[in-house]
């Protein structure tokens, strides 16, 4: 289903607002680039720049980026199957600087170079907060994960401290043991950067063909057994293999002139590498963190290495030397070296302040030495941790995250060039800048299902579901298990698997955060599970069945509004964009059932135009309407709220099996429950090796009755009806033998009418004579569009007719422009269909508390059963295992049933 677009956020959905200002953080687009904040796309450009070359003679600086409009709006994008995006100018700057004298003079700059270079487009977010790739929408799925700023807590036997910064960076003190490890993730989806291992103590071992000995003021405390018989450098035996090295024999052992006291191979598996041991041709003996076993020992003798610095893996570590931190400091700078620091928001640099007792400067936002010095403190002596603190990486944040990624691979290509080329004073920035990685990071965001999801949504209930999911980053623990979105009244909720518990909930910040909800807060419910109209504690399990069955429910041709609702039925409407509301007041002007006008009272205000695709107007031509009043409506919307189903007259047997209903004749005859699809098929016309395919109304081998619809240019016409096998586009290529073979587009449906149209060609590519006269049917429809807003307007309003006249000027300007089509497309067909369904026997029925029923028979009217009022029953149901709610509604006569599709 495809749903008009709403004016407005609907204020049943938080997750949207908070996308909304997500993106607008992100582009910073109204602002003048010299105040814009360090964050979005200016924080990535940024941290990437400048970019320098290798003998520090060039460089690439950043000075500002602009926004151009984008080429088409967002219908134009879904009726051409485009990305809604902007295309993204960064003017960049080079640097050329002369060699320093020998004497080491100053360095005088040679030249500045200034350019504006086309960095690709950036995605743009719809006002209904979803994204249009490749004619498609798609839904930003929020990610929970912890917020930036520091993290202490004991994992087990570990200290671990942790860092996030704004981009999702992570950097890891965690301390197990005698040692500390210092880790650095790269967000999104990248592997350890850097392991650094830093101790207190580092110790040496002396090796021999014998085996290692530890020096004596290092030996391990409890007596050890010798593991062989000891020589004194002689050849005298001073200690014999299983003798007990006791104080006096270690003094023997001394001043024999032994190297230390001889460790046994349990003793051996103690010790680590404090660092690689290579061999004297350049070989890595023992690596660093590996533990040594005598097989290790005997590889180390024989390639000449006689000591080898050591650690205990089990000792606990002294207080942190200078030179700990100074590693510390090293590893930050190996790792965020393409970056200009490891920034924090202000909330995470204040949160940090507060745990770690340090005080940062005003504004300063980065991460410090004093607090990577207060981080090995705790860690030295940890005392309890910090509480876990979340938020919702929304679109904006996701995709800053992509671009730092995609910009940090530019930097590094413009840097390669820069070092290979041998006159670079002559290179413009363009030439040693590549965007492609930046474009690769945005289209593979927009196509990853688990960040950017399509929206395939079954009715206007499903759409809104799907813009409220929310998933949990990979490790993330709050709580466990996790299945969030939001409620219907603005938070958050986490509920766990048990279907009898109450979802625990947390309160939505300004930037995605998650704080608990106010003391005796009214807990919410599910969006989906509100509609049920008996909600209870005792019932969520009912309500949640019923709410998976509405998000599935199949759109009605002729559905009804339910008599008791539950208040949010109209909310749901308009968050999935499923009605167009009218923004001031004034009259409707019904052009044709493509595009609605209103023209409002105040003649200074622009004229609204509603372009309709798969609504339809709900008020007459002249009719008055107030800002806020439904102009058209889709598909499960009826009186501007959700309606997905129809009140039927309802009886119960014994006699039925459970989960079993019959359903009258009289209602299959009436549609009751006919559903409604929309389908869209395309025919490409390729240039083959053999040469190019075309349209005939003649496809070869095809009998007249399967082509009857088909216009001269081999298309069938607006509003024919079609069965299933008859000819929708008629096509043939090009076959080996010189000749034709058909490849035409087939109706699938049993039943199907044509609804609409679109050809799409390539730039010089010759039009078809339906391609024209599709084109100027467009021209004529917006020329009327311009027409009846002239004669209806008083002509006091001349501005708003201008800019209408300028939108009609381009959309005319847009039908008779070429299509960008992949190589070796000439033309492109869509056909979109009405294809109408009846009743059938294997369909469910389900209401509103979990009753889902298959239909197992059709039954006349005389023997279907009377009710009390005289009536006929409609559904005759099952008694038994009804839910309580379906009980309840029932009492009254009468219940509300929506249709499942097939295979839901």
């Amino acid at each position: 289903m495809r749903s008009a677009h709403a004016t407005t956020p609907a204020p049943t959905s938080p997750l949207v607002g908070h996308h909304l200002r997500s993106m607008a953080r992100f582009l910073q687009a109204g602002e003048d680039p010299t105040e814009r904040r360090d964050e979005g796309l200016q924080g990535a450009l940024r941290a990437v720049f400048p970019v320098r070359s290798s003998d520090g003679l060039a460089s690439l600086e950043f000075v500002e980026y602009a926004l151009e409009p984008p080429r088409f709006d967002e219908a134009g994008c879904l009726h051409r199957g485009m990305t809604f995006a902007a295309p993204l100018k960064v003017t960049v700057r080079i640097i050329i600087w002369d060699p320093p004298g020998a004497l080491g003079d100053a360095r005088a700059i040679r030249d500045i170079k200034e350019q504006q270079c086309f960095f690709g487009e950036v995605p743009l977010m719809t006002a209904r907060g979803t994204f249009i790739a490749a004619g498609r929408e798609r839904v930003c799925v929020p990610t929970l994960r912890p917020r930036s700023g520091v993290r202490r807590e004991r994992v087990g036997g570990a200290a671990v401290v942790v860092f996030r910064d704004v981009y999702g960076d992570a950097l890891t003190f965690e301390r197990r043991g005698g040692a500390i490890t210092a880790r650095v993730r790269l967000a999104p989806h990248t592997p350890p950067a850097l392991v650094l291992q830093t101790r207190a103590t580092t110790r040496v071992v002396h090796l021999t063909t014998d085996g290692a000995f530890a020096p004596f003021d290092q030996a391990p405390r409890a007596a050890p057994a010798a593991p062989w018989d000891v020589h004194a450098p002689d050849g005298s035996v001073v200690a014999r293999k299983g003798e007990k090295l006791t104080a006096r024999r270690c003094a023997l052992l001394r001043d024999a002139g032994c190297p230390g006291v001889p460790l046994s191979p349990r003793d051996l598996k103690r010790y680590r590498g404090a660092g690689d041991v290579r061999a004297p041709d350049g070989a890595i003996a023992l690596g660093r963190d590996r533990p040594l076993s005598t097989a290790v020992v005997r590889r180390l003798v024989a390639a000449g290495v006689a000591t080898a610095a050591v650690y205990l893996a089990d000792e606990e570590p002294a207080p942190p030397a200078p030179a700990v931190v100074a590693d510390a400091d090293a590893a930050l700078a190996w790792a965020f070296e393409h970056f200009a620091r490891f920034e924090l928001d202000e909330a995470g640099r204040a949160a940090t302040d507060e745990a770690l007792g340090v005080s940062s400067s005003q504004g300063a936002t980065s991460l410090t030495r004093d607090d990577l010095e207060a981080a090995f403190a705790w860690l030295v002596d940890p005392s309890d941790g910090d509480a876990p603190r979340y938020a919702a990486a929304a679109a904006g944040e996701q995709l800053a995250e992509r671009a730092l990624r995609g910009l940090w691979v530019v930097a590094r290509g413009a840097r390669l060039r820069m070092d290979a080329s041998e006159e670079v004073e002559t290179l413009m920035p363009h030439d040693l800048l590549n965007a492609a990685p930046l474009m690769r990071a945005f289209r593979a965001w927009l196509g990853a299902a688990d960040a950017c999801a399509p929206l395939e949504a079954a009715n206007p209930l499903a759409a809104v579901c799907h813009l409220r999911r929310v998933r949990a980053e990979e490790g993330a623990s709050w709580p466990s298990p996790l299945d969030a979105c939001p409620s219907p009244r603005g938070r958050v909720y986490a509920s766990p698997s048990a279907a009898a518990s109450l979802p625990l909930h947390v309160d939505l910040g300004a930037r995605g955060e998650l704080v608990p909800s106010p003391e005796g807060a009214e807990r919410p419910w599910p969006l989906a599970e509100a509609l049920s109209p008996t909600r209870a504690q005792d019932a969520l399990a009912e309500a949640r069945r019923a709410a998976a069955a509405l998000c599935v429910a199949a759109p009605l041709v002729d559905p009804e509004a339910p008599r008791s609702r539950s208040g949010i039925e109209a909310e749901v409407a308009l968050a999935a964009g499923a009605v167009i509301l009218a923004e001031r007041d004034g009259r409707v002007a019904v052009v044709d059932d493509r595009v609605v006008l209103v023209l409002p009272d105040d003649p200074s205000a622009e004229v609204q135009v509603c372009a309709l695709r798969a609504e339809r107007a709900t008020l007459a031509d002249g009719a008055r309407v107030l800002a806020g009043d439904v102009v058209a409506e889709g598909d499960g919307v009826k009186g501007g709220a959700l309606a997905l189903g129809r009140h039927v007259r309802v009886a119960f047997s014994a006699e039925l099996a459970e989960g079993e209903v019959r359903v009258s004749e009289r209602l299959s005859r009436e549609g009751c429950f006919a559903s409604r699809s929309r389908p869209a098929y395309e025919v490409e016309l390729r240039d083959t090796s053999l040469g190019r395919e075309e349209l005939t109304a003649t496809p070869p081998g095809v009998t007249g009755p399967e082509a009857r619809h088909l216009d001269a240019s081999g298309v069938a016409l607006a509003g024919a009806a079609l069965r299933s096998g008859e000819v929708l586009v008629g096509r043939r290529t090009p076959s080996a033998d010189g000749g034709w073979r058909d490849a035409s587009l087939r109706a699938r449906d049993a039943s199907a009418t044509v609804r609409g149209v679109a050809f799409f060609e390539r730039r010089g590519h010759e039009p078809s004579p339906r391609s024209e006269s599709l084109r100027e049917a467009e021209r004529a429809l917006w020329a009327r569009v311009e027409e009846v807003a002239r004669t209806a307007m008083a002509p006091e309003a001349a501005d708003a007719l201008e800019t209408l006249a300028e939108r009609c000027r381009r959309q005319i300007e847009r039908t008779y422009r070429g299509d960008d089509l992949p190589p070796g497309v000439a033309a492109v067909v869509r056909v979109t269909l009405d294809v109408e369904r009846a009743l059938r026997l294997g369909d469910r029925l389900a209401d509103r508390h979990g009753l889902v029923a298959e239909v197992r028979a059709f039954t006349r009217d005389d023997q279907m059963p009377t009710l009390p009022d005289g009536t006929t029953a409609d559904v005759l149901l099952s008694a038994h295992a009804l839910p309580s709610g379906t009980r309840a509604e029932a009492a009254a006569g009468e219940l509300y049933l929506v249709l499942l599709p097939a295979g839901a």
